[in-house]
């Protein structure tokens, strides 16, 4: 039930803050303006739908905290963290986008999941995967836009 539930959130509250930024563009001037109507519109139907989204995250808050009274020590099983209760926090909360399974792993925890260190690590190892991608992307748009001249060696490889 925990694990639906963190679900149903993460689509309530991602949707909520793409409708809040759509909102937020409109009035900033990036996109096109909102009516007075319909930006009170707008307004009351977001706010309408964020006790639904307010009342799910304390039932989920709740299911974390009874899943922590009753887990044993000795069990392997991962504990879903509870979820900042205040929009603005739970926006920045990486626990949004966590998927904890609830249920029996067979021998120790994964390291990923236990050990901050490992996550770094694998954190690390794929932004550096990706500014390899990154790096032969560029080189293939270098020999596309003329990379071959002289002079266009010289500044890439000045390049840090």
């Amino acid at each position: 039930m925990a694990r639906d539930l963190g679900i149903n959130i993460r689509k309530r509250a991602i949707g909520s803050f793409l409708e809040w930024d759509k909102f937020d563009q409109a009035v900033g001037g990036r996109e096109q303006s909102l009516g007075t109507k319909l930006h009170q519109t707008m307004r009351s139907a977001v706010a309408k739908r964020a006790p639904a989204l307010m009342n799910a995250i304390w039932k989920f808050n709740g299911y974390c905290s009874t899943l922590e009274t009753l887990n044993k020590p000795e069990w392997p099983i991962p504990l879903p963290e509870p979820l900042p209760v205040k929009l603005a926090e739970l926006r920045e909360s990486p626990l949004l986008m966590e998927d904890v399974w609830i249920s029996k792993t067979a021998g120790e925890r994964p390291r990923w999941l236990v050990e901050p260190q490992v996550r770094n690590g694998i954190r690390a190892f794929l932004k550096t995967d990706r500014c390899v991608e990154e790096q032969r992307r560029l080189t293939t748009s270098a020999v596309g836009l003329g990379g071959n001249s002289a002079p266009f060696k010289q500044h890439w490889l000045l390049l840090p």
